[in-house]
């Protein structure tokens, strides 16, 4: 005879130290193991040893699991739709929500780099006309610096209407880069804005010579040698011009201008290293450091206990007002090149809606860590 309640106590005891000895949940490893040991006892053949087991486990690695893998693939791509249509459904239900909490500056910015373009457009349509080009190079270089700055804010408008904080704030850290070499540029003679667009030669060459050490692993064509020539000797001829200094990263600045070419120098010298510890954070964001593990989308007290992967409404504050920011530098950068009353409109314009910005985006901050507070609560 047996008394059933304590053999019931017995095997729960005894589950619970099965189940602390090892894996209990049957994952794909686990049960290919499992499955050859059956199939030994099966075919009521010997064990085989240690070394032997080994080899046979290699085996099924090389000849079973890219089968089994082909196969689930395409179960995968058959319900790949079904998948996606969840995905894009939770994404776009998450992206309403955030652009509900935080309409006003995210309209706000949107409407200033509308504005920007604008004002930009104007200029150039006005500049196209003029005969006088002592300051060509300098339009050229701010012109091209402004274009850009314009794409790089639509690049962060779109991480931000979708939840990536650090995304945004790693491509803010280039528009923050150009605001500060606009400033140069426009603090100084048009001589400085042409070595600025000359220096690309010296990027040409470097990233020539490591696509021909590399090109061969790659699986590409070699690179054009008329081409590389042509590269190689523009370059060559610059450095004769300028001095071997130039081919250094900031070497188009004269030694007149800045003794130590590097950019936290640069910053201050045109008066923008009050945003260093925001350039501090955006670095962090963009390079592979242990740093880049903070992150943005997630208040202080969550920072160690969840792995973000994905969007977050937390966080945006710092790259939106960033951004406008460094937007209206660039412009203003820009339209001091014809000062004129309309250009001085614009540029007091996109002030006005930098300094809504700023506000609306602090309100938008302090409102989601009040909820967040009382939720916790």
């Amino acid at each position: 005879q047996i008394n059933i309640n304590k053999a019931r106590e017995f095997l729960k005891k005894k589950k619970r130290e099965l189940l602390n000895t090892g894996k209990h949940d049957c994952d794909l490893h686990t049960s290919l193991l499992t499955k050859t040991v059956e199939l030994f006892i099966h075919l009521k053949k010997p064990f085989p040893k240690e070394k032997e087991f080994m080899k046979l486990i290699h085996t099924i690695g090389r000849r079973v699991l890219p089968n089994i893998s082909k196969e689930v693939t395409k179960s995968l791509q058959k319900s790949k739709n079904k998948m996606l249509n969840n995905n894009r459904r939770y994404q776009e239900e998450f992206e309403n929500r955030l652009y509900y909490r935080w309409k006003e500056p995210i309209d706000l910015l949107e409407s200033l780099i509308q504005v920007s373009y604008e004002s930009g457009e104007k200029l150039g349509s006005k500049l196209s006309k003029t005969t006088d080009n002592t300051n060509k190079f300098k339009r050229e270089a701010l012109f091209k610096i402004h274009a850009r700055a314009l794409q790089i804010s639509k690049e962060i408008l779109v991480l931000l209407k979708s939840g990536y904080a650090d995304g945004a704030i790693s491509r803010w850290r280039t528009l923050y880069e150009l605001s500060v070499i606009a400033h140069l540029l426009t603090d100084n003679s048009n001589d400085v804005s042409k070595r600025y667009l000359e220096h690309q030669v010296i990027r040409d060459y470097k990233e020539a010579k490591d696509y021909q050490s590399y090109y061969k692993k790659l699986g590409y064509l070699p690179i054009n040698r008329k081409a590389f020539n042509r590269i190689k000797k523009t370059r060559e001829v610059l450095i004769n011009k300028y001095g071997k200094d130039f081919k250094d990263d900031y070497g188009w600045i004269p030694k007149s201008i800045l003794g130590n070419r590097v950019f936290r120098e640069l910053e201050k010298y045109v008066k923008l290293d009050k945003f260093r510890p925001y350039y501090n954070l955006s670095c962090d964001a963009s390079h592979g450091g242990s740093k880049g593990f903070y992150r943005l989308g997630l208040s202080d007290k969550y920072q160690r206990k969840i792995y973000l992967a994905g969007p977050s409404n937390y966080g945006l504050a710092w790259p939106l007002q960033n951004t406008a920011i460094s937007l209206l530098q660039i412009s203003c950068c820009l339209l001091v090149l014809e000062p004129d009353f309309e250009n001085i409109i614009s540029m007091n314009i996109a002030k006005y809606f930098v300094d809504d910005i700023r506000l609306e985006t602090y309100k938008a901050h302090i409102k989601l860590e009040k909820d967040e507070a009382a939720s916790s609560k």
